[in-house]
């Protein structure tokens, strides 16, 4: 009798890997994200962010009060304290990127809205980030898992 076996050695990346590695990723996109979070506060996010218009007297006033009509910016408060408190999370589903205001000056719903918001441009620079970020991290050989099966 002959015995006819073959080994099949495969790796490939286990589930656990493949999280860490999506986190990790996602933490990487999301703190280049922060930095252009000030972007949003700028004159010109109406016109690339789509925010709601602000009304005629309120745009006069403010500037007139306040010496600015940047949206976001009233007295400085609001910008001041998303700025400092942006932190990112990640875990293996997802990242994100998220602040809250201070007890002064709190953060509205059409304004975390806005602050949320995205160009296409910039959901795709995101998304090819994280693809590259996630093939360099994946080919890192001590996350393979090695599987022998005799055949």
């Amino acid at each position: 009798m002959i015995d006819m076996s073959a080994i099949i050695e495969t790796s490939e990346l286990s589930e656990r890997a493949i999280k860490s590695v999506v986190r990790v990723a996602g933490s990487l996109v999301m703190q280049e994200h922060r930095s252009r979070l000030p972007g949003h506060f700028l004159f010109s996010a109406f016109a690339k962010y789509g925010y709601k218009p602000r009304s005629k007297k309120y745009q006069m006033y403010k500037a007139r009060t306040k010496g600015t009509t940047a949206p976001l910016v009233r007295t400085g408060a609001l910008r001041a304290a998303i700025l400092r408190n942006a932190k990112v999370t990640a875990t293996g589903n997802k990242a994100e990127l998220r602040s809250k205001g201070s007890k002064t000056a709190q953060l509205m719903s059409q304004y975390r809205t806005e602050l949320e918001s995205f160009t296409s441009e910039e959901e795709r620079a995101n998304a090819e980030s994280f693809r590259d970020k996630f093939l360099v991290l994946a080919s890192d050989p001590s996350l393979r898992r090695k599987r022998r099966q005799k055949v």
